[in-house]
C-alpha cells in the first residue's frame, strides 16, 4: 500500500494530476500519520485530495478518497460530527457506484467514530 501511494504521488508530481491522483494524495496523507506521526502535513495532503475531487467532478475513486480522508485523517483534526456526515456520503457513493467494499468500510468507520463520540448506536 505504501509503495503504491508513493508511486502514485510521484507520477502525479512528475506528469501532472488526473482524477485518480486524489487517491494517491489521500493515501500519502494516511502514510504521513502512520509512518511519521505528522498529522499537520497529513491533513494538508487530505485537503489536496479533497480539492482534486472537486476539480475532477466525475471521479471514479471518490468513495475511497473520502473514506481515507474523513475516516483516517480528519478525525484527528476536525470535529467528529463532520467526519460522520462525510462518511455517510462516502457510503452512498460507494453503493451507487457498486464499490460495496469501500461503502461498507465507510459505514464501519462512521459507526466507529459515532461509538467514540458516545452516541447510541441502536
Amino acid at each position: 500500500f505504501g509503495l503504491l501511494a508513493l508511486r502514485m504521488l510521484q507520477t502525479s508530481l512528475r506528469y501532472g494530476v488526473c482524477s485518480e491522483s486524489a487517491f494517491g494524495f489521500a493515501a500519502y496523507g494516511f502514510l504521513m500519520i502512520k509512518v511519521f506521526d505528522d498529522i499537520k502535513n497529513a491533513d494538508r495532503f487530505g485537503e489536496i485530495a479533497m480539492h482534486l475531487l472537486k476539480i475532477f467532478t466525475a471521479n471514479k475513486c471518490s468513495c475511497e478518497v473520502i473514506l481515507i480522508v474523513y475516516g483516517l485523517i480528519k478525525p484527528l483534526v476536525e470535529h467528529l460530527h463532520k467526519c460522520t456526515k462525510m462518511l455517510e456520503y462516502s457510503y452512498e457513493l460507494g453503493m451507487q457506484s457498486g464499490k460495496t467494499f469501500f461503502a461498507m468500510m465507510s459505514l464501519v468507520q462512521q459507526y466507529r467514530i459515532r461509538f467514540l463520540m458516545g452516541e447510541n448506536l441502536v
